[in-house]
């Protein structure tokens, strides 16, 4: 797996994982104090201890100001932000990473930045928004 995430034990034991280059959205949806927040902090622990930092860019939006802190001076992640003013600028800077990745996508006539020949790093984008 490309970008593998760890979800959890299967009823027979068996560790569940699956690649987020091939289901790359998620949404973790319950009712409050369920977990949910948990379960974010183990998906990003799960890629950045898989993956390097030169293969892996992480956005961190942390409404509800508690979250993310933890992960602040991982090598991995690019900002963690707290409000959604400063989330705007980051939304458009990565709109234009998408747009320029699109691009060379276009020049090689390719359809994923894995087979480009200088491939750039995975960007994620998380957002645990208030309550």
């Amino acid at each position: 797996m490309k970008l593998p995430i760890v979800c959890g034990v299967d009823t027979n034991g068996g560790t569940v994982v699956y690649d987020k280059v091939e289901h790359p959205h998620l949404l973790i949806a319950v009712e409050t104090g369920s977990g949910k927040s948990t379960q974010l902090r183990s998906v990003l622990t799960s890629l950045i201890t898989t993956l390097r930092s030169e293969r892996l860019k992480l956005y961190l939006c942390d409404l509800k100001r508690s979250e993310f802190r933890i992960f602040r001076r991982v090598e991995h992640v690019e900002c963690v932000l707290v409000s959604p003013s400063e989330t705007l600028p980051i939304l458009q800077h990565l709109r234009n990473e998408l747009t320029k990745r699109g691009d060379l996508l276009d020049t090689h006539e390719l359809s994923h930045i894995d087979d480009l020949p200088d491939r750039p790093p995975y960007i994620i984008l998380y957002i645990d928004g208030a309550a």
